[in-house]
């Protein structure tokens, strides 16, 4: 009898479950479809604590458009996102100055990006940019 190496994959019984029961009644689906789309900066601000109420983190604002003038707002949270944003900027910009970044000359660049859509337990959806890049 010549034994095979494999991987051992213990009984393990059924766990079926009703998906109806964990979805929320309204599903509300984001005004940006899934998929690749053209987006416009419209705007690129810093808010600050001091301008807003101190619960609130300071955070990066980049407003866009899509060919259809729909909205689409990303933000990238001060304390947790900057790494984040910084992959933005670099897709956006192969090599970017990290010195002196001017958030005013986002302003107007059209890029292609990836949208795909999130939601919360009570079913409000978002889009969200996974990869982008400059436009030309």
């Amino acid at each position: 009898m010549a034994l095979t190496k494999g991987v051992h994959r213990p009984y393990q019984p059924e766990q079926k479950f009703n998906l109806q029961n964990f979805l929320p009644n309204d599903i509300q689906c984001p005004n940006i479809q899934e998929g690749e789309t053209l987006l416009t900066i419209t705007n690129c601000k810093i808010i600050s604590n001091n301008q807003i109420n101190s619960n609130v983190r300071e955070r990066i604002e980049v407003d866009f458009i899509d060919e259809e003038n729909k909205p689409l707002k990303k933000i990238f949270y001060r304390d947790t996102g900057m790494v984040n944003f910084a992959k933005f900027i670099e897709d956006i910009f192969i090599d970017p100055t990290w010195d002196d970044l001017d958030l005013n000359h986002l302003v107007g660049n059209k890029i292609k990006a990836y949208i795909y859509h999130n939601y919360l337990a009570n079913g409000k959806g978002y889009a969200n940019i996974a990869k982008c890049e400059l436009y030309q």
